[in-house]
C-alpha cells in the first residue's frame, strides 16, 4: 500500500516542530499545510523547502483541492474541536495534539463525530512512546513485581517560553492542561492505574514569570485503592527532571525507579533473584535494559496512526481512551479551583451522558 495522504494543520508555535516529522514521515505524504498565518506558512516553506502550492490559509480549501486521507491537527487547544469537526465531516481520519479538547463536552462531541463518520480519532500522547516509558510498561506487564500499590511522580522544570522574561508574560502556557496531561496519560497507559478521585492545589509564586499557576500538588486514588502523589513545578529553582518527571512505583514485590531516562528495579527480597524463574535474565536490578525501539515519540505516534487507519483497529491513544485522561486533567483543575476533592469518574460519566455516548 502506498503512502497515506495527509493534511497538516498548524505550522506555527509547536506546530512548526511537527513539520519536519510529517514532511519526512515514511507512512504519510503531506498534500497540504494549513495555517491562518501567512508568516507561519512562509517560515515553514523556507525551513523545509515545502511546495508553496500545497500551503493554505483555509482548511476547507485544502480539503477541496487535495485528495487527503487524514489530518494532523497541531493548533491551539481552543480550536481542536472545531478543526477536527471540519476534518471529520470531510471524511478524514484525525490525529490531534494533546489535550484532545478544552473541555470534556468538546472531547465527547469529537469522539461521537468520529464514530458517526467511522473515522479514526487519535490523540498524540507521545510521552508513552519512549524507550524508558515502554521499559516501565514491559516490567509491569510481565507481572514480576506484582500489582501496583502506590505511585509518586515529581516533575520540575523552568521553561522560559517568552524571552526576555516578563512578569506574568507567559499567558498561553498552562502547566496542568498542557504538560501534566502527559504524566496523567503515562500513569494510565503504563501502569493501568485509573484514578477516580482527585484532590489538588495550585499556586503561583510572586516571583513567577508564568500567568497561570505553575505549581501543582495533587493526590489521586483509584477504585482498587492505588494512591498517586503528583508534584509539579514549571518555575523550579533547582535541578530539573526530564519532561517525563521522576517516578517511584511501589509494587507488592518491589519498586521501580524511573528518572533521567533510566529505569531501576529493586525487588523486595533478594530471594526472588535466585528462585524466581527467569527474573535475573529479564532485569539486572541496577538498571533495566531499555526496550529496543526503531522509532520513538511523535515519529511513533504517526506510525501508530497510520496502522490504525490501515487495519481499522482502535489506537491505544484513541479519542475515546483519551477522554479518561482529559477527565483526570479537568478534575485536577476543578479541584484546585474549588479547593475540594473531585469525583473524576462522575465527571467523565456525566459528559458521556450529555453527549449521548
Amino acid at each position: 500500500m502506498g503512502k497515506l495522504r495527509l493534511i497538516h494543520v498548524g505550522v506555527g508555535g509547536w506546530g512548526a516542530s511537527w513539520v519536519g516529522i510529517t514532511h519526512n514521515s515514511p507512512e504519510f505524504e503531506v498534500v497540504g499545510f494549513v495555517d491562518l498565518s501567512t508568516d507561519n506558512l512562509e517560515a515553514a516553506i523556507h525551513a523545509h523547502n515545502l511546495p508553496a502550492n500545497r500551503c493554505y490559509t483555509d482548511l476547507q480549501t485544502a480539503i477541496r483541492e487535495q485528495q487527503a486521507d487524514a489530518a494532523v491537527i497541531v493548533t491551539p487547544p481552543t480550536t481542536h474541536a472545531r478543526v477536527a469537526e471540519t476534518a471529520l465531516a470531510a471524511g478524514l481520519h484525525v490525529m490531534v495534539e494533546k489535550p484532545i479538547a478544552e473541555s470534556l463536552d468538546e472531547g465527547v462531541r469529537m469522539v461521537a463525530l468520529a464514530d458517526e463518520a467511522d473515522r479514526v480519532l487519535m490523540v498524540s500522547q507521545n510521552y508513552r512512546y519512549r524507550r524508558s516509558a515502554q521499559t516501565v510498561k514491559r516490567i509491569l506487564d510481565e507481572g514480576i513485581l506484582g500489582p501496583v500499590g502506590h505511585v509518586s511522580i515529581d516533575f520540575r522544570r523552568s521553561p522560559h517560553y517568552v524571552k526576555p522574561d516578563v512578569k506574568w508574560g507567559d499567558t498561553s502556557y498552562r502547566l496542568v492542561p498542557d504538560t501534566s496531561t502527559h504524566h496523567f496519560d503515562q500513569l494510565r497507559g503504563l501502569t493501568g492505574v485509573e484514578p477516580v478521585w482527585v484532590s489538588a492545589r495550585t499556586v503561583n509564586p510572586q516571583w513567577s514569570w508564568m500567568k497561570s499557576d505553575p505549581v501543582v500538588s495533587a493526590t489521586m486514588e483509584s477504585n482498587d485503592g492505588v494512591l498517586v502523589n503528583y508534584s509539579a513545578s514549571w518555575v523550579s529553582q533547582g535541578p530539573s527532571t526530564t519532561w517525563d518527571g521522576d517516578w517511584r512505583i511501589d509494587c507488592e514485590a518491589g519498586q521501580i525507579e524511573w528518572a533521567q531516562n533510566r529505569v531501576k528495579v529493586r525487588p523486595k527480597e533478594n530471594y526472588y533473584t535466585v528462585f524466581y524463574p527467569g527474573l535475573r535474565e529479564r532485569l539486572d536490578f541496577a538498571d533495566a535494559e531499555l526496550v529496543e525501539m526503531d522509532r520513538e515519540d511523535r515519529w511513533e505516534t504517526l506510525r501508530r496512526f497510520a496502522s490504525a487507519i490501515e487495519t481499522g483497529r482502535e489506537p491505544e491513544t484513541s479519542g475515546r481512551d483519551n477522554l479518561s485522561t482529559l477527565a483526570l486533567t479537568s478534575g485536577i483543575v476543578k479541584s484546585a479551583q474549588e479547593r475540594m476533592p473531585v469525583d473524576v469518574a462522575a465527571l467523565r460519566l456525566e459528559a458521556l451522558q450529555r453527549g449521548g455516548l
